[in-house]
């Protein structure tokens, strides 16, 4: 309630700036703030929509999470932007009504507190990174990336860094295409149809993502620690994440609240995982195709622990919690988690975000 005050606060500020003639800023042309270049016609490429094992799965705004952060600032002074190339800096509140592009050897800097919503009627307008965005939000001064519609959210095929960011209400809130480099932390991202799909792998700490669809990972590592992974439908579609190839490093991270958790088709590097919580499924994991360890996490309810997929596993598994006693492999060859028999009796100190 207190957010949407704030909104029409805002929104009856601006109308009254309006009649006394103080017109937004635009942001085109030599004369704009805070260095953004002149715009050029927009040739930002559509995004293809998410692949969704669960469609219509974006969450009502009006009835998010009860952890979903509520921090949004928005500032006083607003800035449009009808679309195009941009670098420079942007701070404040920009209105977007075309796609954005980072063009290959530039760089757009988003300063803290800096505000970027989709304009009210624009249809799939998207940020396409092919330089390099530097999100450089603050603590109690986030960036904030949303939308009521027509969002369809970050294409990167270059760089972002940064962090304290929170990306809403997008289509697809990251796709991180072959080649790209993802580096965040304190990261939100709620509200979206989809979350992040990776070609190249990330590195993500103390991020939060709640609801959503699957994250997927075709290539690269992601890397995660202190994160939480959250769909809210415990046992229920879809998988958290699912990996068709690349590995994973993540250390005291939670998934939880969907059917499977983690999920590995088929991992084509090293999968890496330990003092974390996989919970809240049907599956808390299910593997195949894949090398590597899991090590001190708790494994929690579920009819398997651990159920093979599709064998080709290589894979070590001592020294975790499994409700207490001996895992629950759902396989037909045991042979392929070595150390089943070396399991923790109760419950492991310190697991799960920090």
């Amino acid at each position: 309630m207190t957010q949407k005050l704030l909104f029409l606060c805002v929104a009856a500020s601006l109308m009254a700036l309006g009649a006394c003639g103080d017109d937004p800023i635009v942001l085109d042309g030599g004369d704009a703030p805070n260095n953004t270049p002149n715009n050029t016609p927009n040739n930002a490429p559509n995004n293809d929509g998410p692949n969704n094992d669960s469609p219509n799965n974006v969450v009502d705004p009006n009835n998010a999470p009860n952890n979903a952060p509520n921090n949004d600032i928005i500032p006083d002074e607003m800035t449009e932007f009808a679309g195009g190339d941009a670098s420079g800096q942007w701070s404040g509140h920009v209105v977007v009504s075309g796609s954005v592009r980072v063009p290959a050897g530039q760089t757009l800097e988003l300063l803290a507190g800096t505000y970027v919503e989709v304009a009210t009627g624009a249809e799939r307008i998207n940020i396409d990174v092919e330089g390099t965005l530097l999100i450089q939000g603050a603590m109690g001064s986030p960036v904030t990336l949303t939308a009521t519609q027509g969002w369809a959210g970050l294409n990167v095929s270059g760089t972002v860094r940064g962090g304290f960011v929170n990306i809403r209400m997008a289509e697809r809130g990251i796709r991180g295409e072959e080649g790209s480099v993802i580096e965040l932390a304190d990261t939100t991202i709620l509200e979206c149809a989809q979350s992040m799909t990776l070609a190249s792998g990330g590195t993500f700490d103390r991020t939060t993502i709640i609801g959503g669809s699957t994250v997927r990972i075709s290539g690269g590592v992601l890397r995660m620690t202190d994160s939480v992974i959250d769909f809210e439908k415990p046992e229920e579609v879809p998988d958290c994440t699912k990996w068709s190839g690349g590995g994973a490093v993540l250390d005291h991270v939670r998934f939880t609240g969907c059917h499977c958790p983690l999920h590995f088709d088929a991992a084509t590097e090293e999968v890496v995982i330990t003092n974390s919580i996989f919970d809240g499924a049907a599956y808390p994991a299910m593997v195949a195709q894949m090398n590597g360890r899991f090590n001190g996490n708790h494994f929690l309810g579920g009819i398997n622990h651990l159920l093979d997929v599709g064998g080709g596993i290589n894979l070590d598994i001592s020294g975790n919690y499994f409700d207490g006693g001996a895992p629950n492999l759902g396989s037909g060859d045991l042979s392929q988690f070595q150390n089943a028999d070396v399991y923790e009796t109760s419950p492991i100190s310190g697991v799960g975000p920090r």
